[in-house]
C-alpha cells in the first residue's frame, strides 16, 4: 500500500482483441513499459472475466435472486407468525420436549411426547424454529389438517 502520492497510470500504448470468457471480443490494453510478466498475468485475469455488458447482467440477476429470497423468507416469516398468533390451542399437562443440537449439520433436532399420541420428531435451525415445527407438526396430526 502506498503512502503519500498516488502513481498516475501508465499510459496505453495500443489495444488488441481478445476473447473473454463470455466469449465476446473485447479490446486489451498494452500498457508502455510494463514487464512481460506482469502483462502475461494481467492478460489471464482478463481473459478469465465476462466482459462489462456480460458482467451487468449477471449482477442484476443476482441482484433479483438475492431480493427473491429475501421476500421468500419475509414472507414465511409472516405466515409464521400468523399462524402462531392465531394458535390459541395448549399443550395438554404432562407434555415435555428433548432437544439435541448437532455442530456439524448445524441444527437442532427434537422429539415432542404427549400425552395420549404419538411422539412428533423434527428439526429446526434454532431451537425456536424446533419447537415452532414440533406444535405445528402435533397440531396437524391432531386435527388432520395439511400444511400448507
Amino acid at each position: 500500500m502506498m503512502v503519500g502520492k498516488e502513481r498516475a497510470p501508465l499510459p496505453v500504448v495500443r489495444t488488441e482483441r481478445g476473447k473473454r470468457v463470455c466469449g465476446h471480443d473485447d479490446n486489451f490494453k498494452i500498457l508502455k513499459g510494463e514487464p512481460p510478466a506482469y502483462a502475461a498475468k494481467r492478460r489471464e485475469k482478463w481473459n478469465a472475466k465476462h466482459c462489462f455488458s456480460c458482467n451487468a447482467v449477471i449482477q442484476q440477476k443476482m441482484k433479483e435472486e438475492a431480493t427473491a429470497r429475501r421476500k421468500a423468507k419475509k414472507d414465511a416469516e409472516k405466515e409464521d407468525a400468523a399462524y402462531f398468533a392465531s394458535w390459541k390451542k395448549r399443550l395438554p399437562d404432562g407434555s415435555a420436549f428433548s432437544a439435541t443440537y448437532n455442530a456439524t449439520d448445524v441444527m437442532w433436532t427434537g422429539t415432542l411426547h404427549v400425552p395420549g399420541s404419538a411422539p412428533v420428531v423434527g428439526a429446526g435451525a434454532t431451537s425456536s424454529k424446533l419447537l415452532h415445527t414440533l406444535a405445528r407438526t402435533w397440531d396437524v396430526t391432531l386435527t388432520g389438517e395439511n400444511e400448507s
